[in-house]
Order: structure tokens, then C-alpha cells, then sequence
């Protein structure tokens, strides 16, 4: 990481596209925006809930702009549809909870072989698991974090090979840093949006770490939880471990925690809306989407035989 980032640069998702994907995903009507005040730039946006006598109101506050005053009030609209259907959205936090909840496991996974004896510490358990109902536009994100950054991105740039599937690319060019451009790749996707939100994903990731880049997402904080429970797993079982060699732990949390954002989001999200009798939740999330970090594939030596159009960040 270069010394000239010794801050996080605070970078928000676009909230109002997400807004739009959860009212989709309950099937409520498309939300609606309000301008309160035009001199303070003050808007509101309500949630009508489908076949129920319901509405939720959310009020974006006075800001710079209207358009701004609206992101306020679709985020706080984001996070408590969020928080009361119980839906589970994919994206930067989800994934650090992921890795939190996994490393946790298998820790407690060891301890519990250590603790029977079992020195191959094999597991018949289902380790890895979840199930994503909607996930952010990750082309759509980095559209804001070049502008934010100023890094150099290519389009991605998609192809396809006969009998395999579709594979993207893109490369990033970072000022500051020595190593030059860094190439990422999508796995073999049967889809070809598919694939190239995977690659912008990972663009994405390595941007983050090298601008030092704090993304307030819709689950924005809530990996902190899971942060804390895998650094006790960790514990017991290294103290476990200590002592059936007959040494004493000195036990100490993971370093990340001392990094890690705040476990609530800002002040702002906080607002309580006025719901009117909510329904309850509906019965269509079951769209499963899979999760993880892939590596570069293994395309053989087939031919790609469709190219498909480059997607630009402007």
C-alpha cells in the first residue's frame, strides 16, 4: 500500500438501483421520489407494499443536491427492507462476513478434532453455503470508483469459446504503484454478464486495497459481529492446541479487528420510517446466486469464436 493513503477515502454504492432491485425482488411497486423542499434540496421517497394497505416514507434530508438527497433516502429505504424481510444482499461487507463465518468454522471445526482426537480433522459437515437473493452492479460501481480514484481501467473486454463459455478480462493501471498494469480474469461463465461482473468484481477488490477505500454498501458494519466471534474461535483453538503441548497462550486478537469499520452505519441511517402495516414476508426469495473468489481459468486451446462488445467505465 502506498504511504500517500494514510486515510480511508469514504466511497458510497449507488443505493437508488439497489432500492429499485429490492422492490423488485418482493414484488412492491417501483418506489416512488418526492422533492420536499427545493431550496434545501430536501426529497423523500415511499414504498408502497403490494396487496397490503402499507407504505414506508423515508426522508432524505436536506443536501448539496436533490439527486443527493435521494441516494440519503433510498439508502435508509435499503437498509431497512433489508433488516425486516431478512434479504440477503451481495456485496463487499457480505463477502468479509463470509470469510469471518468460514474462518471461524474452521477453526471451531479443528478444536473439535483436536478436542476428540481425530488428528486428520475431517469434517462431514457442509462448510461453505449461502444463499444471495440480489446482488450490487458491479460494472455499474466501478463506473464510480474510476472517477473517485482516477485509476486507469480498461473496458472489459468479454469472449467467448465454443464447448467452454465466456470469459472477461480487464486491466488496471494505478499511478502510485511500481508493479505496473494487473490483469484480472473471470472464471468460464456459461453467461457472459455473468463473467464480467465477476472480473469487475475482483477490479474492484484490488482498487480498493490499493486506495486504502472504505465502500459504505447496504450491510455496511455488520461483518464486525463475525470479525469478533472468528478471533474467539481462533483463541480457544490455538489455546486448546497450546495446551496439549504443554505451553502456555498468550492470546490476543486478529490484528483486523483493530482496523475494522464501525459496527453501525452513520447517524443518518439510523431514521426510523413510518410503516403502515407491513405485510409479511414474501414467499418468492429463493433466487440462489453463488458466492466466492475464483481463480484465473483454464480456457485450453479452443479458439475463442464469438468476441463480444467492450463495456467502458466513463
Amino acid at each position: 500500500m502506498d504511504s500517500s493513503f494514510p486515510f480511508c477515502e469514504r466511497i458510497c454504492i449507488p443505493f437508488q438501483p439497489m432500492l429499485v432491485q429490492i422492490t423488485d425482488c418482493l414484488d412492491f411497486p417501483k418506489p416512488t421520489y418526492f422533492v420536499v423542499d427545493h431550496v434545501t434540496c430536501s426529497s423523500s421517497v415511499y414504498v408502497r407494499t403490494e396487496g397490503e394497505r402499507g407504505i414506508f416514507w423515508f426522508i432524505g434530508g436536506k443536501a448539496a443536491s436533490i439527486d443527493e438527497s435521494q441516494e440519503n433516502a433510498a439508502q435508509r429505504a435499503v437498509h431497512f427492507l433489508i433488516n425486516k424481510y431478512n434479504i440477503c444482499v451481495g456485496n463487499f461487507t457480505t463477502d468479509r462476513m463470509r470469510m469471518y463465518e468460514l474462518c471461524g468454522k474452521l477453526y471451531r471445526l479443528k478444536r473439535n478434532a483436536l478436542e476428540s482426537g481425530n488428528h486428520k480433522q475431517s469434517c462431514s459437515k457442509k462448510i461453505v453455503g449461502d444463499v444471495i437473493h440480489l446482488s450490487i452492479d458491479y460494472v455499474g460501481f466501478m463506473v464510480k470508483v474510476v472517477r473517485k480514484t482516477g485509476v486507469l481501467v480498461t473496458g472489459v473486454e468479454t469472449m467467448h469459446s465454443e464447448g467452454q463459455g465466456y470469459i472477461s478480462w480487464v486491466v488496471v493501471t494505478c499511478h502510485h504503484t511500481k508493479s505496473g498494469m494487473e490483469c484480472f480474469f473471470s472464471e468460464l461463465c456459461s453467461d457472459s454478464n455473468k463473467s464480467q461482473e465477476m472480473v469487475t468484481k475482483k477490479a474492484i477488490y484490488y482498487i480498493m486495497y490499493q486506495y486504502n477505500l472504505d465502500i459504505v454498501d447496504a450491510n455496511y458494519g455488520s461483518a464486525n459481529l463475525k470479525g469478533v466471534l472468528c478471533s474467539l474461535e481462533r483463541e480457544s483453538c490455538l489455546c486448546l492446541e497450546e495446551r496439549k503441548k504443554g505451553q502456555r497462550h498468550h492470546g490476543r486478537l486478529m490484528p483486523f479487528l483493530i482496523e475494522e469499520a464501525p459496527s453501525t452505519p452513520p447517524k443518518a441511517n439510523l431514521q426510523t420510517p413510518v410503516p403502515i402495516d407491513a405485510p409479511v414476508t414474501p414467499a418468492n426469495l429463493a433466487t440462489k446466486r453463488p458466492l466466492g473468489s475464483p481463480s484465473t481459468p483454464d480456457i485450453g486451446s479452443n479458439t475463442p469464436s464469438v468476441v463480444r462488445k467492450r463495456v467502458r467505465f466513463s
